[in-house]
């Protein structure tokens, strides 16, 4: 478990597939997720729970209640912070809170390089990221048929073990 001023991170469980299914085919949050299958059904949150379960880089974001995810994944020698809110919570500051806990998470036991990016138009995503002292890198094209039938425009961000420690220090 991770705990912040608010927040609780804690691993996912099997009863969490509802609320997931339920929280994440709302339009206004599926239209930021680049790897979502659409329609996303209880299955899909049932088999995305059976992967990542016993993964301490996926977590789920509680207050009283589960409100969305964060993760830090390792694939091909990268490691990239993701994260969705469920729509009712946000503007509260509670990604950018959840997102730094983890920041904080991966920085205690690597000094690998974090890297994450948003789709061009997500302004929350880009805030965020900017705040936790992420850089630009470049800008790619992201297929994503699910949503959009095709590629949109991805901007890409690092964040540095060095330049995580000199922020946490200002």
């Amino acid at each position: 478990m991770i705990q912040t001023d608010r927040l609780r991170l804690r691993p996912l469980e099997t009863g969490d597939a509802d609320w997931i299914a339920r929280d994440i085919i709302n339009p206004n949050v599926a239209k930021w997720l680049s790897s979502l299958p659409h329609p996303y059904h209880r299955a899909d949150a049932e088999a995305f729970i059976a992967s990542k379960a016993n993964d301490p880089g996926y977590r789920v974001i509680m207050a009283d209640h589960p409100m969305g995810i964060v993760s830090i994944e390792t694939a091909n020698g990268t490691n990239e912070l993701g994260y969705w809110l469920a729509q009712p919570y946000w503007g509260a500051g509670y990604m950018t809170e959840a997102a730094r806990a983890m920041v904080d998470w991966h920085f205690e036991r690597s000094e690998a390089t974090l890297y994450s990016g948003w789709i061009q138009g997500n302004a929350a995503s880009e805030n965020v990221l900017r705040k936790l002292g992420f850089t630009r890198t470049g800008v790619v094209k992201t297929q994503i048929v699910a949503f959009y039938g095709g590629p949109v425009q991805s901007d890409q961000v690092q964040l540095t073990h060095e330049a995580w420690t000199v922020a946490r220090r200002a």
